[in-house]
């Protein structure tokens, strides 16, 4: 049986290309960012005339949080990992025939786990999770650099300004805090919060029944002042397959409850 599970021998991924790919796509998020803008000034300029009339002569306090959105697989990364399982599939077909005799259709193979080399994983866990905060201190300069050119003509002193960002990421989110006051910048950090993996069973007694476990309403409000990062486990999907339960599992992102992966398990 040791040779039924055979690791073949996978092609490199193409780094160079991928990181390529991802400054365009940072370059293309930047513009995005500034055409957005400037389209919702014109709709707000449209909607409320008498307030774009208005003269502001002082900004006081300013606060803003932004939840970034965690990207799927696209482009070099995807087409990579679809080999990946090709070959992966193809060879596990190819071992299960040797062992058990041909032919072995899809049907009697249930397969869930995917085997890329660890050192591959990390690579691209890496280059992701690298990318993922490049796209943060891009949104953190764009919106210091949208306050300053708006702060009014007459006003000495700099408003007193707390952002806030939360960053999904392949290996776990992360947490943007830049506080200032008085033009001093008190804090100016990315850290990643501890993150609180939740069990399915858990999250089924409390879809059925909240009061069984009420320190899961606790979790979720630290969740949503970031102060933890929350997650379930793919293998909820396995876990929990029927309505209406099944439908509840797509609400979880709105609860800031990410899903990282589960420990492979090989089914019988």
């Amino acid at each position: 049986m040791n040779n039924l599970f055979s690791t073949p021998e996978f092609p490199k991924f193409p780094i160079e290309e991928f990181e390529a790919e991802l400054e365009q796509k940072h370059a293309e998020f930047k513009s995005a960012i500034q055409k957005s803008s400037q389209k919702l000034l014109a709709q707000r300029k449209e909607q409320y005339p008498e307030l774009m009339g208005a003269e502001i002569t002082n900004l006081n306090d300013i606060q803003i949080s932004i939840i970034l959105k965690r990207r799927q697989p696209d482009g070099i990364l995807l087409e990579y990992l679809q080999q990946i399982r090709d070959i992966l599939l193809k060879d596990l077909y190819s071992q299960m025939e040797k062992a058990l005799g041909p032919p072995v259709t899809p049907a009697e193979l249930t397969f869930s786990a995917s085997s890329i080399p660890l050192l591959e994983i990390k690579k691209l866990d890496q280059i992701r999770e690298d990318y993922e905060l490049s796209v943060a201190k891009e949104q953190l300069s764009h919106n210091l650099t949208f306050i300053g050119e708006n702060i009014p003509k007459g006003q000495t002193t700099r408003p007193d300004i707390r952002i806030f960002l939360y960053i999904p990421s392949p290996r776990g989110s992360w947490m943007s805090i830049y506080i200032e006051s008085n033009g001093i910048v008190l804090i100016d950090d990315i850290f990643k919060p501890p993150t609180v993996t939740l069990d399915t069973n858990v999250i089924k007694t409390w879809w059925e029944n909240r009061s069984k476990v009420e320190h899961v309403e606790t979790l979720i409000e630290l969740g949503k002042k970031f102060e933890i990062d929350l997650a379930v486990t793919g293998r909820i999907h396995d876990d929990v397959p029927n309505q209406p339960l099944a439908a509840k599992i797509n609400d979880l992102p709105n609860l800031l409850i990410d899903e990282i992966g589960a420990i492979i398990r090989i089914d019988n």
